[in-house]
């Protein structure tokens, strides 16, 4: 029998019905990935931070599965602190130093970097990585030494090229690295970077993250730059998505950050609330069943009062630059990509409430003086 062909209508139905399946389980995994990093910044255990790393290797490895490059968060780059090589590294010791002991195995953090410098990367991510890869090699080692370095240089246009290396030196059943390899690829692809493995001569194995990372800029203009969270302890936002998780996180998040949240399920609850209540910001979820995301901004633009002129902003999985100028065009402020990275949403949320520029004819007014 001659299979049917792709625009065939039983064919086609059966195609929506799957990337309707796919996207579903996109959004389901996205709110595990979201959960997890919640978890992996609380106080923990470093147990418990390994089941957390697994759980987060497991479900970016799925999210790759399903290959929908809109939903993968990759870290990008714009969530850059400075971090100096020497935090990094004590950061690990102080996670992983008793875990260490317990099983006989020596941990060794090593620097090779000038004393002052500081790197602009996405601290986080680059945690989550080192933390993945050493937890999976104590788990499979029963004694031993396991290194952790990490190596920092200038190179001629201003830049840092970054090299962490983790060495396993003692014995393991298999290779200690080989599932936190894989799993990592996806964050180390969002930084721009490259893991491998490394050849070693003898008993042992180890991995090099290599990194490119801008130099910090000196203290005092970190200062200037970033806030402190300032004003957002008056700011009172409602949270409008469909699934429960996502809500649990978007209120978690701005708990964090010192605001006060509502929630509403879907679009007409939204409407409701907004029109009736006393909001300073609204984060908005597109796809929700009764009225999406967009009618619902369309509706709150079009009342009277001051929901109409209240900040919105769009939380998607669908974050291209088709979709996100769709969302603008429709009265949103900014968007935020699914799962939510506190950096992103932190800055989303301060640059909506920030006070409106000076108008231009301003401008005279102030050279006078």
């Amino acid at each position: 029998m001659t299979p049917a062909p792709a625009s065939h209508p039983v064919v086609a139905h059966h195609a929506a019905q799957d990337h309707a399946a796919m996207a579903t389980a996109s959004e389901h995994l996205n709110g595990l990935v979201a959960v997890a990093r919640m978890l992996a910044r609380q106080p923990a255990t470093p147990e418990a931070r390994a089941y957390v790393s697994a759980i987060l290797t497991a479900a970016e490895a799925a999210l790759c599965a399903i290959d929908h490059p809109a939903t993968l968060d990759l870290h990008p780059v714009d969530a850059a602190v400075a971090t100096s090589p020497r935090d990094l590294l004590d950061q690990i010791e102080a996670s992983w130093n008793e875990t260490a002991a317990r099983a006989g195995i020596a941990l060794i953090a090593s620097c090779q970097a000038p004393p002052d410098v500081a790197m602009m990367i996405d601290r986080p991510c680059v945690t989550e990585i080192l933390d993945r890869l050493v937890a999976e090699a104590l788990g499979a080692m029963t004694g031993g030494v396991l290194e952790v370095l990490i190596a920092a240089q200038a190179d001629s246009a201003g830049a840092l090229s970054v090299e962490a290396r983790i060495t396993a030196a003692g014995p393991s059943g298999a290779d200690p690295f080989a599932a936190s390899l894989m799993g990592c690829q996806p964050l180390v692809a969002g930084l721009g970077g490259a893991l491998a493995s490394l050849e070693l001569f003898g008993d042992g194995a180890a991995v090099k993250l290599e990194l490119t990372a801008r130099i910090a800029p000196p203290p005092m203009a970190l200062e200037s730059e970033g806030g402190d969270n300032a004003g957002l302890d008056q700011i009172h936002v409602l949270i409008v998505d469909d699934n429960a998780t996502n809500r649990m996180v978007a209120v978690a998040l701005c708990q964090m950050f010192g605001c006060t949240a509502e929630t509403a399920n879907d679009g007409v609850e939204a409407v409701e609330m907004a029109t009736k209540g006393r909001f300073d910001l609204i984060l908005m979820d597109i796809k929700m069943p009764r009225m999406d995301g967009q009618e619902a901004t369309r509706v709150i633009r079009a009342s009277d009062g001051p929901a109409a002129v209240i900040p919105i902003i769009a939380l998607t999985a669908n974050g291209d630059a088709h979709a996100a100028a769709s969302y603008i065009a429709c009265g949103m402020n900014a968007v935020v990509e699914k799962p939510i990275k506190p950096e992103r949403l932190l800055a989303a949320l301060e640059d909506a409430l920030a006070p409106p520029e000076p108008a231009a004819e301003a401008g005279p007014r102030l050279a006078v003086g």
